[in-house]
This record gives structure tokens, sequence and C-alpha cells, in this order.
């Protein structure tokens, strides 16, 4: 049995820590497959924003739907890299240089497990519909955070 303790003061020793003795990562970038954001032939159905700030909202349940006000291309990218369950990082190759308003509607992957909601679209159909294309896959440079090894 572990315990697990947590908290403002933990993080600050924490920091400390490292602080005192150095980070234990180093970074290491490396070719690696990727997920691109392109447009597809007939163009992006995004509309550019005219929200005054931007914002995001998600809910969950037997689908999912992510609504975002004002985000660029490249904080989508992001979102659906770190957000959403994808098996790598996802990458901006549209072009698009503006902030869009959009919705991704989609039903997650349980894992290989029949989804509750069989007549739901997967997370590629949700962009597809957006973007006029699904995302591709390709391979680019990934930076990534290594532990150190010490003797």
């Amino acid at each position: 049995m572990g315990v697990s303790i947590s908290g403002p003061r933990v993080r600050v020793a924490a920091y400390s820590l490292t602080n005192l003795i150095g980070d234990e990562h180093s970074h290491e970038t490396r070719e690696s497959p990727v997920y691109a954001l392109v447009v597809g032939k007939s163009g992006s159905k995004l509309k550019e924003s005219t929200a005054d700030e931007f914002s995001e909202t998600m809910t969950g349940g037997r689908t999912t739907q992510i609504a975002f006000s004002k985000f660029t291309m490249e904080q989508l990218a992001s979102q659906l890299s770190i957000g959403v369950g994808l098996d790598r990082p996802v990458l901006d190759k549209t072009g698009l240089r503006g902030s869009y308003d959009f919705k991704l509607n989609w039903t997650p992957d349980y894992g290989g497990a029949p989804a509750p909601d069989s007549n739901g679209v997967d997370i590629f159909t949700a962009i597809q519909e957006q973007l006029s294309a699904p995302p591709t896959v390709t391979r680019a440079a990934c930076r990534y955070r290594m532990a150190n090894q010490h003797d």
C-alpha cells in the first residue's frame, strides 16, 4: 500500500529540490509518426471568429463535444494532441492563419470495445466535417523529454 502526498508545500519542495540538484531530464528530437491537420480540396468549412476572447467547453458521455471560440489551428492541433486520447501528436498543416469558432462531436473509441453509440462518428470524421479532410498520417521531428539515468 502506497502513500500519496500532494499540495502546495509538496510542489514548492519539489521545485526547490529541482533547482538545487538540477533537472533530471534532457530533451531529444527524433522523427516520429504524427497526424497533420490539412484542408480538403473543397476548402475549409470554418468561419472566422467574431468572439471577443477564446474559450473552450468540453462535454462527455456516450458522445463527446468540444466547442472552441476564437481558436487558431495551432491551438486546435495542440488541444487534439493532449486532450482527446489520440496515439500521436497533431500538427497544423492547414495554412489557415485566422481564429475560428467550431464544434467537434464524436463517439470516443473505448479501446476496441463497442462504442455505446454505434451511430456516432469517430474523431477523424468530426475533424473532416470542419476541414473537408481527415487528419493525414505523416512523419515529423518531435521533441521528447527523456529521464536521465545516474549510476
